[in-house]
């Protein structure tokens, strides 16, 4: 507070007398006399643990499906699935370096697990052509970001 700057919504996770952990919103506010001097704190904390609670359990429940998602995707195409999680490794390694939210990596992670799971729409013998594809078939590759746009 020596900044002057109000703190204002920090999620903090605490401890109780008793050991166990909750999840507080505070916020904090400079009181200053007439010069513009702090003179005091005005705050106001709320405990949000049980709405941390369901938050956690939404996050858990995304992410298992998201799993199950890439575990189907990846036994219709493992290269594809190999391709997938490195581009989720490294979009993750980039959301970290610049200092991101821990909430927004892992949304960031999971949209590059599941960035071409519309490839599921193409047929297998496009996606393991190994020579290289025609107009049509080229043409087919080029709408899968559409297939499983919702």
């Amino acid at each position: 507070m020596r900044t002057g700057k109000p703190i204002v919504g920090k999620v903090e996770k605490t401890t109780r007398p008793d050991g166990s952990h909750h999840y507080v919103s505070t916020t904090k506010l400079p009181r200053k006399n007439q010069d513009g001097n702090i003179i005091g704190i005005m705050g106001i904390t709320r405990d949000i643990t049980q709405r941390s609670q369901v938050e956690e359990e939404k996050l858990k429940i995304t992410k298992q499906a998201v799993t199950a998602l890439f575990e189907a995707f990846e036994m219709r195409d493992k290269y594809t699935a190999i391709h997938a999680l490195g581009v989720a490794t490294i979009a993750e390694a980039i959301t970290k370096k610049l200092g991101w939210p821990e909430n927004e990596i892992i949304d960031i992670y999971m949209a590059g697990e599941l960035h071409d799971i519309g490839k599921i729409a193409v047929p297998m013998e496009i996606l393991s052509k190994p020579r290289k594809l025609n107009k049509l078939e080229y043409a087919i590759i080029q709408e899968h970001p559409q297939k499983c746009y919702c």
